[in-house]
């Protein structure tokens, strides 16, 4: 067998096409930026409105907890604890009797149904037997999301699901 010693044209355009192919082309780059544009026109929406629910799911937890911490401290110390809800802002405070404990702001873009506490006082009193001294729903909204605590009057019990 004999070796040629000239390759021929041939091979040496295929080595020039070769070296000189790195990168992408053109075409190449349109198509990606494309599906990657309407890949993010559908996700984005969909992750404002996660972020959304996140908000008004931890508000209301935060809120529920904070019930239930207070009613814990009326039953176990001689104090009455207090959650009082404030009725035109989206905040609320826990007493300890008369002394301020803490005030909390709902998540941003969280507030009330209407903008307004819809219960007939917002200050929630637990007794030592751990009953609330008021009864009624604390209606949360969030980008047309609403979530209720339900409270039941004398008993101490919350509950919290969706809205109407």
């Amino acid at each position: 067998m004999h070796r040629a010693w000239y390759a021929g044209p041939i091979n040496c355009e295929r080595r020039i096409a070769e070296e000189n192919s790195v990168g992408f082309t053109l075409l190449e780059l349109i198509i990606t930026l494309t599906l990657m544009t309407v890949l993010t026109a559908f996700t984005l929406p969909l992750a404002v409105r996660w972020i959304s629910d996140q908000r008004l799911l931890v508000t209301e937890q935060q809120i529920l907890w904070d019930l239930r911490i207070a009613q814990q401290q009326s039953q176990t110390n001689p104090i009455s604890w207090t959650v009082q809800l404030f009725p035109y802002t989206p905040e609320y405070g826990v007493y300890d009797g008369t002394r301020f404990i803490r005030q909390l702001h709902f998540q941003p873009g969280v507030d009330y149904v209407d903008g307004y506490l819809q219960m007939s006082s917002g200050r929630i009193t637990y007794n030592s037997f751990g009953g609330s001294s008021v009864g009624g729903v604390v209606r949360l909204y969030a980008d047309g999301v609403e979530q209720d605590i339900t409270l039941y009057l004398n008993s101490g019990l919350q509950t919290w699901g969706s809205g109407p």
